[in-house]
């Protein structure tokens, strides 16, 4: 009767375990195809360093031409704008009485945060002032210097 008992505990134990590993599985498989976001922030000043409120910010995907994130700056000048994609994004900065800025070449990479101050300057709106941030800069929200290299981008081989 004992090994009854021990055969049907043994059962039970195994198809509890297999469903909940299985299930363990089924709950990962989204995380497979995930990226992390990124987080774009940054400063609006004027000609002579003070803060700009009330800017109108625009992050706009240059792939899809779709506008990501629209924000507006907060009494000290920054905004911050999280959950954007990895891409390319043209930054747009707008405010009544300054010259409307162009930030283009914005790249984000995955769980990036990354800066663009921007410097208005007084005049039209119909005005533009474009800047291409395409360089990399030191990343300062992050004490990150440059980009990521993989071994196998170098082309050298290890023994």
């Amino acid at each position: 009767m004992s090994g009854l008992i021990a055969r049907f505990s043994s059962r039970r134990f195994s198809g509890a375990f297999c469903a909940s590993s299985v299930l363990v599985l089924l709950s990962a498989i989204p995380i497979l195809g995930q990226e992390g976001l990124s987080t774009l922030r940054g400063t609006v000043t004027d000609k002579s360093g003070a803060v700009v409120a009330g800017v109108s910010i625009s992050a706009r995907e240059v792939s899809t031409n779709i506008v990501a994130r629209t924000v507006t700056t907060n009494a000290e000048g920054s905004y911050e704008m999280p959950g954007l994609k990895t891409g390319t994004y043209q930054v747009t900065a707008t405010l009544a009485g300054f010259k409307k800025s162009v930030t283009d070449d914005v790249m984000l990479q995955s769980n990036q945060v990354r800066r663009v101050d921007i410097v208005l300057e007084v005049g039209e709106v119909a005005s533009e002032v474009t800047v291409s941030a395409a360089a990399t800069a030191i990343q300062t929200e992050q004490g990150k210097i440059g980009t990521d290299f993989l071994l196998h981008d170098m082309n050298c081989t290890l023994r």
